[in-house]
């Protein structure tokens, strides 16, 4: 592949992909990644660590693997584990992380990859007519409204491709 091709793919492709450092520390993301937990690039880069938006639930066994990774025991690992998103809601990803090592066989950061399995979808409503606790409305319009816009995007992708077709005639065949 052309390497204008992996640029693309990498910025803009259906996993996100993380360069963390050994302190756990992000030192680059693509556009998916930072997209999956709703921060930006500039958001994540050198200022949060994966410790400090992983779910308390998750962090022990996620920290351990990545130790035995750093250590040269595995030389990598995948798990499900949760992030907790810039607006407090919680997104279930299925992570693969690997190690990089230098040269001299030291290890060097992690190479991860994230793909989205599910966000939390907020409890109904309580019959009582109160919300359910916990419920954060504008997190459940949130989700709604980017579930719609996808929606909308592949429609108007299809319409292009037609107009597309109609204006510039089929290809014969």
């Amino acid at each position: 592949m052309r390497p204008q091709t992996l640029d693309v793919i990498n910025d803009h492709g259906l996993i996100g992909f993380a360069e963390v450092a050994p302190d756990g520390m992000f030192v680059a993301v693509n556009e998916t990644f930072a997209a999956i937990i709703d921060y930006s690039r500039f958001e994540l880069e050198g200022v949060k660590t994966f410790q400090s938006i992983t779910h308390a639930a998750d962090l022990k066994a996620d920290t351990a693997q990545a130790a035995a990774v750093a250590a040269g025991t595995i030389p990598g690992y995948t798990i499900k584990k949760r992030y907790i998103t810039k607006l407090d809601s919680v997104v279930w990803v299925n992570l693969r992380v690997n190690g990089v090592f230098d040269s001299d066989g030291a290890f060097s950061h992690f190479a991860v990859q994230a793909n989205p399995i599910m966000r939390f979808q907020p409890p109904p409503f309580k019959s009582t007519g109160s919300a359910a606790p916990g419920f954060q409305p504008f997190v459940w319009l949130r989700d709604r409204w980017q579930i719609i816009a996808a929606g909308i995007l592949a429609v108007s992708m299809i319409i292009a491709e037609v107009i597309r077709q109609l204006t510039h005639g089929a290809p014969n065949g």
